[in-house]
Formats: C-alpha cells, sequence, structure tokens
C-alpha cells in the first residue's frame, strides 16, 4: 500500500496525535485504531494489555473442552427426540409409534449410550483408557497451541458425566438428590410423574413438611418403581437452614400417601448445609 497522510489529530487509548505519515503496511487492527510509527511506550503497553486478555479469552481450558462433550450430549438427546427435525435417528423413532413410557425408555438409552461413549472417548484420549485396540495418550491443542491434553482431562470428566457437576454450577436448585419411587403395587403412584413434579418431603429429624419441586435430571418422565437424580428446591429453606447434609435421607409423598424416598447427594444451598463438627 502507499503512504497516506493523515489530515487532523486522533486519538489511540486515550492519546492524542498530531498530523502524521502512516505507513499501512503496519497498521494493526485493534479497536479500529492505527499503530504509528513510534507510538508512545504507555501506549503499546496499553494495546498489548488488551491483545492479551483477547487471547485469555480465546483459550480452551480442559474444564471447558470436557464441558462441551457433556453439551453435545444432551443437545444430542433432545435432537433426537425432537420429531419434528429431519435426521435419520428422530425418523427411526418416530416410524416405532411408541408411548410415553417406552419414549422415555428410549431417552434413558440415548442417554446411557452417549454417556458411556463421550466419557470413554475424553478418558482414552487422556490415555487412561484403550480407544479400539490401542491405549495411549494422545496431544490435543486447541487453535491457539493450547493443550488440553495431558491429566486432568479424566477428572473433569468424572465430575461432568458422572458427579453432576454441570448441575450444581447451573442450577437455582438447594440441593440433589437420588429419588426411589415406590411401584403401584407397594402403595406408589399408579401414573408417572413428570419433571416439575412438586410433592411434599418430610425428614426424619422433623415432622415438618415442605413442598419440594423435582426437576428430574436427563429425564422427562420417571414412572413408579424408576430411580432417577433429581435437583430439588424447597419451600421452607428457613426452617431447615443448617440443617441438611449429604446422605441424609428423606420421604415424598401425596397427603399421607408415602410415594418414595431419596437421599441427599449434594447440597447446592449453603444456608441449608448442616455446621460440620
Amino acid at each position: 500500500m502507499d503512504k497516506t497522510a493523515c489530515n487532523s489529530t486522533f486519538a489511540i487509548g486515550g492519546v492524542s496525535y498530531p498530523k502524521k505519515v502512516l505507513d499501512l503496511k503496519k497498521i494493526c487492527i485493534f479497536e479500529c485504531a492505527f499503530m504509528l510509527e513510534n507510538p508512545p511506550i504507555a501506549n503499546l503497553q496499553n494495546v498489548t494489555r488488551k491483545l492479551n486478555r483477547t487471547t485469555q479469552q480465546k483459550k480452551m481450558t480442559r474444564e471447558e473442552f470436557v464441558k462441551n462433550f457433556y453439551l453435545e450430549r444432551k443437545s444430542l438427546v433432545e435432537l433426537y427426540l425432537s420429531f419434528d427435525k429431519e435426521t435419520d435417528v428422530s425418523k427411526l423413532i418416530v416410524d416405532l409409534h411408541l408411548d410415553e413410557q417406552k419414549t422415555e425408555n428410549i431417552r434413558q438409552i440415548l442417554n446411557g449410550v452417549l454417556r458411556d461413549a463421550f466419557y470413554t472417548t475424553l478418558l482414552g484420549l487422556d490415555g487412561a483408557v484403550q480407544i479400539g485396540e490401542r491405549q495411549e495418550t494422545y496431544k490435543i491443542e486447541d487453535e491457539n497451541g493450547n493443550i488440553l491434553t495431558g491429566g486432568q482431562i479424566e477428572i473433569f470428566a468424572w465430575e461432568y458425566f458422572h458427579n453432576n457437576k454441570f448441575e450444581l454450577e447451573n442450577s437455582n436448585a438447594d440441593f440433589i438428590a437420588t429419588l426411589t419411587y415406590k411401584t403401584t403395587k407397594q402403595g406408589g403412584r399408579k401414573t408417572s410423574a413428570k419433571t416439575g413434579y412438586r410433592p411434599q418431603m418430610k425428614f426424619d429429624f422433623d415432622e415438618m413438611q415442605t413442598s419440594g419441586q423435582q426437576t428430574f435430571i436427563d429425564r422427562e418422565l420417571v414412572f413408579p418403581g424408576d430411580t432417577v437424580e433429581a435437583e430439588i428446591k424447597i419451600l421452607a429453606i428457613d426452617h431447615f437452614a443448617n440443617r441438611l447434609s449429604e446422605k441424609m435421607q428423606f420421604e415424598f409423598r401425596e397427603g399421607a400417601t408415602v410415594i418414595g424416598t431419596g437421599i441427599i447427594k449434594h447440597i447446592i444451598n449453603e444456608k441449608l448445609k448442616k455446621a460440620s463438627r
């Protein structure tokens, strides 16, 4: 390019510059500003800091790498079960003409298969298990050259795929619990419960019952006899403040009828957590 004259003063990074000839070959595009041939040191430092922050924002971490696999699994399950989507898998499922219970079974199968496949792949890339007939550590980099493999993927994979890390960090619930619904013969419900279901809950140490909304993890419906993990949001926060702990058991009811039991897996709301002695 030819050298072009600047006809007035202008500012870059809060510094004003007089009329000067610019070498457009040395332009650095950053916030639509021009880099002068001999800019002040302060301005160079300012631009460098901003460029470093931009680079850091683009850096892929090992945790983010694993998290994206987890989100892809959830996305694929919803895609396959969205019957208005024109995918080969969703078409095959539609052609089965399944009732809601069998459709929910398909959801569980898809979740289980994709969880195992993605989890095993991540461990294999980190050298923790075999992929096919070979076990070795692979070197994976993002587009900026940041190495993603090397030992920590296995830890994050376990946390996301088997220990509810995504739900713990993105839920407004009070705790996560494993729920077991009684069968109809055991006195449980006669029909399925939909995610968002809100029975009464009772802990052994208190006669007080509170409403507890159940948001099922990786499920839309739960049937009598099923076991499921769920995010639980209770109504009586103040009453149970500093009184709950992990592995604590409870019942959930419809009126006087106990329809299932649960055990706390993770407490999210710190206000509820029982102080350790």
